[in-house]
């Protein structure tokens, strides 16, 4: 969901730039497409914030700062190239080159398998089990939750908001660790939910 809040703001960056430097084109529907950028970058945006609340982290404001660069390193090498001035554009093809290669070398995966996953799963299930109100609960995101794999078991460590005896939400943090016996049989080692 990171990546949708990253693609959403370099898309809303990218397509105001595109409006502005149109004249730098020399084509009408150049607008047009800098406006259709900017609503794809909105929709994104709204998307995630409606997903994920407006829980964001640094790495996705900093991804989404690099993505903003590469746009405006784009545009501004396609100005200098339309100009005429291969010189410049080069420069800027090179810098785009460069930040789109850190980025993909710095930034830590946050892929994980589809066992870890279920082990999500296994996981709240084990937490609603122990709440008062398990409809009410309101899980961590897949990536505010922590996953860690200890061999044949996995530890998994994040937060839910759930109603008490009283009707009142309270945040409380979990801990689950999951051992594997076989192929899918599993035993719930502990479930800690403070």
């Amino acid at each position: 969901m990171g990546f949708l809040f990253a693609l959403g703001l370099a898309c809303i960056v990218f397509g105001i730039l595109m409006f502005v430097f149109t004249e730098k084109f020399g084509e009408q529907a150049t607008k047009f497409h800098g406006v259709l950028f900017a609503v794809l970058g909105i929709g994104c945006l709204v998307y995630y914030f409606k997903e994920v609340g407006f829980s964001i982290s640094v790495a996705e404001i900093l991804l989404g700062i690099a993505l903003v660069t590469i746009g405006i390193c784009f545009i501004a090498a396609i100005v200098f190239f339309v100009k005429g001035d291969k010189a410049k554009g080069s420069i800027f093809l090179a810098i785009l080159v460069a930040i789109i290669v850190a980025v993909c070398l710095l930034t830590p995966s946050k892929e994980r398998s589809n066992e870890g996953y279920d082990v999500l799963v296994i996981a709240e299930k084990e937490v609603e089990s122990k709440l008062k109100s398990p409809a009410t609960a309101k899980f961590s995101s897949y990536n505010e939750t922590k996953i860690t794999n200890e061999g044949d078991a996995w530890v998994v460590e994040g937060w839910v908001d759930a109603q008490n005896s009283f009707g009142a939400t309270l945040r409380s943090e979990y801990i689950v660790r999951i051992v594997f016996d076989g192929d899918e049989r599993y035993k719930v080692e502990y479930c800690i939910v403070d």
